[in-house]
């Protein structure tokens, strides 16, 4: 089953073309890494598959649905660059920065509930950093900060994971774990991935297949 799959998709800034006519598939508990050139459109991508950008042309379907009319965004998981994480002179504890994940739940006169809180515990144990909970994510290292966005992206137990350069900014030891834990994710829990890196030396053992961004389009590598 193609968990996602894009046709002639096109994506323009104003009038600076980004994406032309791109076309693929991913398939279920694939792990796909997307490269390219800085600009060559990578972030543009994922920011249209996570619905963040609208003004495309063409067909994108996800979980076979058309991504225009898809509501089930809890089975997809999204971890940014670490260091698009510094939330300056705004302090909050790594719990707090889990639990915004069910902020669509939330509002002034419907506070997070019991079950809400349960899933964030579970998760702060799952990925080891129940000692950092109460800490100011502003504080943590880069590592640190890696492994809270990853457990945060996990909190909806999701079927796809998307990752963005995630391991700028982290340590040669930090980058290690890293690839260990999402090689876990991907062959022991299922999860189907798309990983933006230029990291092949870390990574190249662990995907399925490369796809390439050049000149607007995707060039596909087995």
């Amino acid at each position: 089953m193609n968990i996602i799959e894009i046709k002639d998709l096109s994506f323009s800034y104003e009038k600076t073309e980004v994406l032309s006519n791109i076309n693929f598939n991913i398939k279920e508990n694939e792990f796909i890494c997307l490269m390219g050139n800085n600009g060559s459109g990578k972030s543009t991508l994922l920011k249209i598959l996570i619905g963040e950008l609208k003004n495309y042309t063409g067909s994108i379907k996800i979980f076979n649905k058309e991504l225009n009319t898809f509501n089930e965004w809890s089975k997809i998981g999204y971890v940014p660059q670490v260091d698009r994480n510094n939330i300056t002179n705004f302090p909050i504890s790594v719990r707090e920065m889990i639990l915004l994940n069910f902020y669509y739940d939330f509002n002034l006169f419907n506070l997070p509930k019991k079950r809400h809180l349960k899933l964030v515990e579970e998760v702060l144990h799952s990925f080891k950093i129940e000692h950092l909970a109460d800490k100011n994510f502003n504080e943590l290292s880069g590592g640190q900060k890696q492994r809270v966005m990853i457990a945060k992206a996990m909190v909806h137990s999701p079927e796809l994971l998307i990752f963005d350069e995630p391991t700028v900014g982290v340590d040669a030891e930090s980058k290690k774990v890293f690839y260990e834990l999402i090689d876990h994710l991907h062959k022991f829990h299922n999860i189907t991935i798309i990983l933006v890196t230029h990291e092949l030396d870390f990574s190249d053992k662990l995907i399925d297949r490369k796809l390439i961004l050049k000149e607007k389009e995707i060039k596909e590598y087995v």
